[in-house]
């Protein structure tokens, strides 16, 4: 059987490199069409998980984000994403903890990494009234929680709620304030003690796997704990760990994308 071979020359190709130039076009354009599909499809990656988009997303409050992550849940954060006890509120825009009969304003985290993971509270129920209906001292729950480096009780007694009035509180409390604002205090400087107790104090978050998270975090992955034991976890863009996220093959191209050299042979 004899073949026919059909061979169509364009009035402009006035060489034989242009003739090459000319029979390579169509393999160039699958070449680069390749890398492109290719390319989108590794920066792409996998979806992240459930989990790991969850838990990537701080506490929001009414459309506020705050700076509160592990160990902390609530509101928006699923409860795996934190740790018992920890559990957030929202009043509004602000993200609030209980302990005892005593409800704190959440002012501010220390960023990832810390070594001792703090956060800035203050007494709701003094938040712009020094003299509230009921004094309670301030109770900690110190499995979760203690007093950082500079925290001191403040006593308040008789501080009118009013400065310009003679009224006084009748009853005494104590309250936690920074150590900066206690030192202004007791220099009677300019600084009030509505606003030493607005201005909050730290807390140093107690027992929340911190070499773990903070391994986890710099791995790229987001920490939270199991549902049936509250064992720690690592969750990672496609799957957790109960370390890091270290080899995850998904995290890296998501991170990096890829470009893979695809080359057609030329038969003579």
């Amino acid at each position: 059987m004899e073949e026919t071979v059909l061979v169509f020359w364009r009035d402009d190709i006035n060489s034989v490199a242009d003739a090459v130039q000319v029979l390579l076009c169509p393999f160039l354009l699958i070449t680069s069409s390749l890398l492109v599909s290719i390319n989108l499809q590794l920066s792409v990656g996998a979806a992240d998980t459930a989990e790991y988009a969850n838990c990537s997303q701080p506490i929001t409050c009414g459309g506020v984000e705050s700076s509160l992550s592990y160990p902390f849940w609530g509101a928006n954060r699923a409860e795996y994403c934190g740790k018992s006890g920890f559990e957030v509120t929202c009043q509004d825009t602000l993200p609030m903890i209980s302990m005892g009969s005593v409800d704190f304003r959440i002012l501010n985290m220390s960023a990832s990494g810390a070594a001792i993971p703090t956060v800035t509270v203050a007494r709701e129920d003094y938040w712009n009234d020094i003299c509230p209906l009921n004094y309670v001292n301030t109770s900690l729950n110190f499995s979760l929680f203690d007093y950082a480096s500079g925290a001191e009780n403040t006593q308040i007694s008789k501080l009118p709620s009013d400065p310009t009035t003679n009224g006084a509180c009748p009853n005494v409390v104590k309250v936690p304030v920074s150590a900066t604002a206690a030192q202004a205090l007791n220099n009677n400087e300019t600084s009030t003690i509505q606003t030493a107790i607005d201005d909050g104090f730290d807390l140093n978050v107690q027992n929340v796997d911190t070499g773990l998270c903070n391994n986890c975090v710099a791995s790229g992955g987001v920490c939270g704990q199991t549902t049936t034991n509250a064992s720690f976890l690592c969750f990672c863009q496609n799957s957790p760990s109960t370390t890091t996220c270290n080899g995850n093959s998904s995290t890296n191209l998501n991170s990096s994308g890829m470009y893979l050299d695809i080359y057609s042979p030329i038969t003579n």
